[in-house]
């Protein structure tokens, strides 16, 4: 008599250990505000992956993931779709849809003193203040 055959369980998620890329697509469900410093002080933020259905679209999945943002210079708002990679055991920000000024941004400028004002270092624009 022949057995049935066996569906392949469904592999638990873990990054590969074996030097592969691993990259997923994400939803913050925070703010990944900028790091203090990049080496001892980074932000964390969680997100939940986005999955591609039959169709071709993405859903928003229970997986959930927490994102260490090491750039000094890069903040991104709650609810944003950005991309993830797994790198020395840690999911790092490598891609975000944020426009130029995020209000996690002018949040973390607010919260230091800065009134709610972006300030990259760089002079500001002609005609600017």
């Amino acid at each position: 008599m022949r057995q049935p055959t066996q569906q392949p369980k469904r592999r638990e998620f873990k990054p590969l250990q074996d030097g592969r890329i691993q990259r997923v697509q994400v939803f913050l469900m925070e703010d990944l505000l900028a790091a203090v410093d990049t080496d001892t002080d980074p932000s964390f933020a969680k997100a939940r992956v986005r999955a591609k259905k039959p169709n071709g679209d993405l859903e928003i999945t229970t997986r959930e993931i927490t994102i260490v943002n090491r750039c000094e210079e890069i903040s991104v708002d709650s609810g944003r779709y950005a991309k993830a990679e797994w790198i020395d055991g840690e999911w790092q920000l490598y891609v975000a849809d944020c426009p130029a000024q995020s209000q996690s941004m002018m949040s973390m400028s607010m919260s230091m003193g800065g009134g709610g004002e972006m300030s990259s270092g760089a002079p500001p624009p002609p005609g600017g203040p």
